[in-house]
């Protein structure tokens, strides 16, 4: 008997009150909004960063005009 379960998981139910039940599938809609705004986001990050890379080498090419100057 070692290693075997006397309960299946798969099986177990769970009472839980209805207004908890409403605010656990409020909570997986709201996961997928955030989930949207998060890679939304990154996309956002991503771009901004890009835009840095360009600032700084517009800037080390003026400083290095200017110092040639």
């Amino acid at each position: 008997m070692s290693g075997e379960n006397f309960v299946d998981p798969s099986k177990l139910s769970v009472i839980i009150p209805y207004s908890d039940l409403e605010k656990f599938m409020n909570l997986a809609r709201d996961m997928e909004v955030m989930k949207a705004q998060y890679s939304r986001m990154q996309e956002q990050y991503s771009a901004i960063y890009g835009m840095f890379s360009e600032v700084l080498q517009i800037v080390r090419e003026t400083r290095e005009f200017v110092r040639d100057t």
